[in-house]
């Protein structure tokens, strides 16, 4: 079984560069700059644009291993609220700018490909591809959530979206695992990513996850078969796994389909 990503370093580089643009282009219609973000209301349209537009400079520390991560999934509201107000004051005016700059950096680095793995999120370790894959599903969600807020379109691209989920999932999936909900629970479960981008295999044991665990013999109790940009919107709590399931962008089957309901509220929201 393979870990790429569907896109190689330079496909990785030239789809942040490419998204971190369609952003941009967002930017002067959100003029209303205290409104609340439609489908993230904890930030407004300001501290959202803030937040992208700083990003790049995140992920360039992170892949040099000079970032602050976060400890836990609970830490991630710390380190992003406190990101923020390190950046309270930019002009949003001058974010395009910011963002078109860092993002540049940081394609550099992705496309170097340089070797190993560095400190990641709740004390896992990842790749610069995986660093790579997360921010672009970072870029895709907020400006999913810029574009709905101000009526402006924006479309997920699918292999941005596919290498953000196997990007997170093989990076820290078993670190975002609900020690509640996951309690006691053993499953298997593949996600199939459609287009060809992709198989993830998940396995819990009495509530413990190993992602993609040696061996593809065993058959998983569900399958499920899912266009990335909607299982992205569902991994981000941008979107309820019904809506999806209703219109047949996820698809469960298997053994014991029904199982496949009990996998999102097993994970802590992004």
């Amino acid at each position: 079984m393979t870990t790429a990503l569907p896109l190689d370093h330079n496909g990785l580089a030239a789809g942040l560069l490419a998204t971190a643009e369609r952003f941009a282009a967002l930017i002067p219609h959100a003029t209303d700059h205290g409104r609340q973000v439609r489908t993230a209301p904890e930030w407004n349209i300001a501290e959202l644009i803030r937040h992208v537009a700083h990003l790049p400079e995140w992920w360039t520390q992170m892949s040099q291993s000079m970032a602050r991560v976060a400890t836990s999934p609970a830490d991630m509201v710390t380190v992003n609220r406190d990101r923020l107000s390190e950046r309270s004051s930019t002009d949003v005016a001058t974010c395009a700018a910011t963002l078109a700059e860092g993002i540049a950096r940081f394609a550099d680095i992705v496309r170097s490909a340089p070797p190993g793995i560095v400190p990641f999120h709740a004390g896992s370790r990842a790749t610069v591809g995986q660093i790579a894959g997360v921010a672009l599903g970072e870029l895709e969600i907020h400006g999913h959530d810029l574009g709905r807020t101000i009526g402006q379109p924006w479309r997920i691209n699918p292999d941005h979206a596919a290498c953000a989920i196997l990007g997170s999932v093989r990076a820290v999936g078993d670190r975002w695992v609900d020690p509640v909900a996951a309690r006691g629970h053993t499953g298997r479960y593949e996600i199939r990513l459609r287009g060809g981008r992709g198989t993830l295999r998940l396995e819990f044991d009495d509530g413990r996850l190993t992602v993609d665990p040696p061996g593809d013999g065993r058959r998983p109790d569900a399958r499920l078969s899912a266009r990335p940009e909607a299982f992205l919107k569902v991994l981000y709590g941008r979107q309820n796994q019904w809506v999806p399931a209703l219109t047949g962008a996820i698809v469960a089957s298997g053994r014991r389909p029904w199982r496949a309901l009990k996998l999102q509220p097993m994970f802590l929201p992004i």
